[in-house]
């Protein structure tokens, strides 16, 4: 532990955190074995996962946020900033920007699995986007708010938070979203 404290990379980040550095896994999907507060699935949850050909549970707990790794995701109706996060649920694919709506931990082969229903933003409409010349930025321009549709991630489909500034940009409302990742790519 004392080489991560003194790695001048982790060192110089913005936020370091203890749990992080020790490698400690809070909540993590290895190590709960009961559900907390069951609770019966709501039938709009339960009709997302029949869509996506998950097998519903009847029963889930619904945390209003979730650490994982050190990192914690929180609903956007608790914390917006921590409800914000770039996910790519394909290898490789460039990350997306989503906003966490539920938590859900839920039963899946007798093993406790966390489960986020999350809410995708949009490209902007707009006909050129500044950010796309500095690539060391991580930054791009995407709708204001996100679109209605509800679409399930998981934990590993996250690559990290973001911070969104929304501005207005020849006209068009949009908002510019800044990975907070950690990682230098």
């Amino acid at each position: 532990m004392f080489h991560k404290l003194i790695n001048p990379q982790l060192r110089n980040t913005l936020i370091t955190d203890i749990a992080s550095l020790a490698g400690q896994q809070d909540n993590d999907d290895s190590t709960v074995e009961i559900l907390t507060r069951p609770t019966p699935v709501p039938a709009h949850i339960n009709a997302l996962l029949i869509s996506l050909h998950m097998h519903p549970p009847r029963q889930a707990d619904f945390p209003s946020s979730v650490t994982v790794k050190g990192i914690t995701y929180t609903v956007a109706s608790k914390h917006l900033g921590n409800s914000c996060v770039l996910v790519s649920t394909n290898k490789g694919g460039r990350p997306y920007p989503v906003q966490i709506q539920s938590i859900l931990r839920v039963v899946i082969q007798d093993t406790i699995k966390t489960l986020f229903i999350v809410q995708r933003y949009t490209e902007a409409s707009v006909s050129f986007d500044p950010y796309t010349r500095y690539p060391a930025l991580c930054a791009k321009m995407w709708s204001r708010h996100p679109c209605e549709d509800l679409t399930v991630v998981t934990v590993d489909d996250i690559q990290a938070h973001f911070a969104a500034c929304p501005i207005t940009w020849r006209g068009s409302d949009a908002t510019v979203v800044i990975s907070l990742s950690r990682e230098i790519n």
